[in-house]
């Protein structure tokens, strides 16, 4: 004998709409759709005290990039900063160049 198990969808009819948002806000956390946060003035000016001392020492910097509806990750040294154009340059681990908009990036700080 085969139990077919409808999973949540059984137990929706009996939920309050709060308990239903609850449940669909931990699968979308699940699957890591995040929504972009919003960055106040403090945080800015932080990221900037980050980005010269990273330029004129030469710090590795771990960024936390907004893609996708996703949070991803990217460690390197800064090569080049082009505010007009709204990128930095970053040369991560194996070498290789990334342009990183500076509109994505959601947080960063020095790797010791």
């Amino acid at each position: 004998m085969q139990i077919h198990d409808r999973g949540n969808m059984k137990w929706t009819a009996m939920m309050l709409p709060e308990h239903k948002e609850a449940l669909k806000k931990q699968t979308d956390e699940l699957l890591n759709d995040v929504e972009k946060p919003v960055l106040n003035e403090d945080k800015l000016e932080e990221f900037d005290i980050i980005l010269n001392k990273g330029i004129m020492e030469g710090k590795l910097i771990k960024f936390w990039i907004y893609l996708n509806k996703r949070i991803k990750t990217v460690e390197g040294h800064i090569k080049k900063t082009k505010p007009v154009e709204g990128y930095i340059q970053v040369k991560v681990q194996d070498g290789q160049l990334l342009k990183i908009s500076i509109d994505s990036i959601v947080d960063m700080q020095f790797i010791e």
